[in-house]
């Protein structure tokens, strides 16, 4: 789960880290309110899940409230990678000599914490040479080493003021650490010219996981769902809803990816995915089946393709979940695609009720692929 730059300053404020003083604001008329108090020059941030913000117009330094306004109401209007602007941030104008880089995530093959830090930030980053990097694992068992802060800082060429410096990398450390953060991100860290630093921006991201364990914080995993993918996780499923036609429904994501692979060949998209897991409860398949068979829920769906290996969750199992599911048919094709454990007696099961299966994903798909586009 990501968080807006606000709430991430917002919960960073709330631990002692210095941020700029700032307001957000959900509307025009509360941006006028906000303008006709604060001093100028101001920056006006749009608050949207989604990086690329500055490239996009939708960060502006302003200098009165006329082109506050003008700005504001042009950002609020803008869509960033797809998605909309959902508030504005006001905060003060930091000054600063250097635009640095720090990120506190995982290093996806030990696993371990890794620190990182570069000598150039902001809107950029991304170009910037590998060498203007340095990493660093932590080890979770002693959390930031002293030595670990310093190497960082000279990194950085702070080693004028090194023990002030160390003040912002201990309570950084501990909100990713406290908090069960996935993702630390400031960019860009200022450098101000009386050699602070200062956070400009901040990206947090939560495990979804963890969050029960800070109730106080109030996230809302669902606040990015869409009502499929609520309805989904209410019922224990994990679903994905995307833009495609079919609606897919596997047990596991290595052959959820596969199947959508496959009916890539056919021209066709996956418009919704449905991880059934392990179950051998025909009562819980049916309520999957349903799911993708709402067309309140997904309006854009065509076609369903069911594709399970009978392993734990048996294949005759499936069959019997899916004849209750579809007790009242629907008006378009839903395709079986079995293998595993009880496939022959799964198959049989749904072609005496006049239901499409296979064994082969290949054939699945191709079938399919016929109702749908005539290939």
């Amino acid at each position: 789960m990501d968080l807006l730059e606000s709430e991430g300053k917002a919960i960073l404020r709330q631990r002692g880290i210095d941020v700029p003083r700032g307001f957000e604001c959900l509307n025009l008329e509360q941006l006028r309110e906000c303008l006709a108090q604060v001093d100028f020059p101001v920056m006006i941030k749009a608050q949207v899940l989604a990086g690329g913000r500055g490239k996009a117009g939708g960060i502006v330094k302003v200098d009165d409230p006329g082109s506050g306004l003008r700005e504001g109401q042009r950002i609020l209007g803008l869509r960033i990678n797809g998605k909309p602007v959902q508030s504005l941030l006001v905060e003060q104008v930091i000054q600063a000599e250097r635009e640095l880089y720090l990120s506190i995530s995982y290093d996806p093959l030990s696993g371990m914490p890794l620190l990182m830090v570069g000598s150039g930030g902001g809107i950029d980053v991304e170009d910037a040479e590998t060498d203007s990097f340095l990493s660093q694992k932590v080890d979770p068992c002693h959390g930031l080493a002293e030595h670990q802060k310093g190497v960082a800082l000279k990194f950085l060429g702070l080693q004028a003021d090194v023990e002030r410096s160390k003040e912002l990398f201990g309570p950084l450390w501990s909100t990713f650490w406290d908090l069960d953060l996935e993702l630390l991100e400031i960019n860009p860290l200022m450098l101000t010219p009386s050699g602070e630093l200062a956070v400009a921006d901040v990206k947090m991201r939560f495990n979804d996981d963890s969050v029960f364990r800070h109730p106080d914080l109030g996230l809302d995993l669902d606040r990015e769902r869409s009502p499929f993918e609520r309805e989904a996780r209410r019922l224990g499923f994990t679903g994905v809803e995307m833009t495609g036609p079919v609606a897919v429904l596997a047990n596991g994501a290595g052959l959820s990816m596969s199947v959508m692979d496959s009916l890539a060949e056919y021209g066709l998209k996956a418009g919704a995915f449905l991880d059934l897991s392990g179950t051998d409860d025909p009562s819980r398949i049916a309520e999957a089946v349903k799911l993708l068979l709402d067309r309140q829920l997904l309006p854009h769906i065509r076609g369903v393709l069911i594709c399970v290996f009978g392993g734990i969750t048996r294949c005759d199992t499936v069959a019997k979940g899916v004849l209750i599911g579809i007790s009242e048919r629907p008006d378009f094709p839903v395709i079986v695609r079995f293998r595993g454990i009880m496939e022959t007696e799964g198959i049989d099961l749904l072609k005496r009720e006049g239901m499409l299966a296979w064994r082969d994903i290949d054939e699945a798909c191709r079938s399919l692929a016929q109702r749908l586009v005539g290939q």
